[in-house]
């Protein structure tokens, strides 16, 4: 298979460099805001713990 058919292949189901990068997009965004999410949360039991 050379690379011209991979890339007819991928574009026939629908995969295209656009999605490709709106789905890596939308994953980094959850990874980023489970992130965000766990450290409010670490910094938030750390203050009541001091309290």
């Amino acid at each position: 298979m050379t690379e011209a058919d991979f890339i007819a292949a991928l574009t026939a189901y629908g995969v295209t460099p656009e999605n490709i990068l709106y789905v890596f997009s939308w994953g980094m965004g959850v990874v980023l805001m489970s992130w965000s999410v766990g450290f409010a949360v670490g910094v938030g039991i750390k203050m009541i713990n001091k309290v």
